[in-house]
C-alpha cells in the first residue's frame, strides 16, 4: 500500500536528499561518515564532493584504483591529421588498476591509537595511500580525484579487514585519518 507519488530511491540517494534538507535548514557542514553500503558508490562520493562535504566512507575491497605513478594517459587534445571525426576522448593505460584490497595488502602498516575507551586503549594496525578511483576505466573515463585509501589490518588477521576512502587533505597524518573515520 505504498502511495503512487512515492518513487523508489536507493538509500544513498535518500541520504543525499536528507543532507540537502539539513543544509537548506542551516545545519553545519559536518563531515559525512558512512559504511560501505554508501561508500562503495562512486556517485555518492561524487555528490558529496559536489556539495563540498568532507567524507570518510567504508568501501569493499573489490573497488579499483590507480595508485601514484600508475595513472592512465589523458586523451590527446588534437585530432590526428588526415582523420575524420572528433579528437580522441578516452584515457589510455597499458596497466590495469588494482583493487583496494590488493593495494592494501602491499602497504606498510603502523600501530595507531585512536582513543581510550572503557575497555582501554583502542588501537590497531593502519596504513594509507593516496589513490584515484578507476570507475569505468574500461570505457576510457578519467580517473577520479585524489583521495586517501585507509586500511586496517588487525594483528592476527590474514588480510586487511576494513577499508575506507577519505577526502581529508593530502597533509593529513595517518593518526588524523584513523581518528576521523573511527568517529563513526
Amino acid at each position: 500500500a505504498v502511495p503512487d507519488e512515492i518513487e523508489f530511491a536507493t538509500k544513498w540517494r535518500i541520504s543525499l536528499m536528507l543532507l540537502d534538507a539539513a543544509l537548506a535548514e542551516g545545519f553545519p557542514r559536518w563531515p559525512v561518515l558512512a559504511d560501505a553500503g554508501y561508500g562503495e558508490y562512486y556517485e555518492f562520493r561524487e555528490e558529496l564532493r559536489a556539495r563540498k562535504l568532507q567524507y570518510g566512507v567504508g568501501i569493499n575491497g573489490s573497488l579499483v584504483f590507480w595508485t601514484p605513478g600508475q595513472q592512465p594517459t589523458p586523451p590527446s587534445s588534437r585530432k590526428l591529421r588526415g582523420t575524420k571525426g572528433r579528437p580522441p576522448s578516452r584515457w589510455k593505460s597499458n596497466e590495469m588498476p588494482a583493487s583496494a584490497l590488493e593495494i592494501a595488502k602491499g602497504l606498510a602498516y603502523r600501530n595507531v591509537l585512536w582513543r581510550h575507551g572503557t575497555k582501554g586503549p583502542q588501537r590497531s594496525m593502519f596504513a594509507a595511500i593516496r589513490v584515484r578511483h578507476a570507475h569505468k576505466h574500461t570505457r576510457g573515463t578519467a580517473p577520479g580525484p585524489e583521495e586517501w585509501l585507509l586500511s586496517e589490518w588487525p594483528s592476527g588477521e590474514k588480510e586487511p579487514t576494513r577499508l575506507w576512502l577519505c577526502s581529508l587533505p593530502e597533509t593529513a597524518s595517518l593518526r588524523e585519518l584513523v581518528r576521523f573515520v573511527k568517529r563513526r
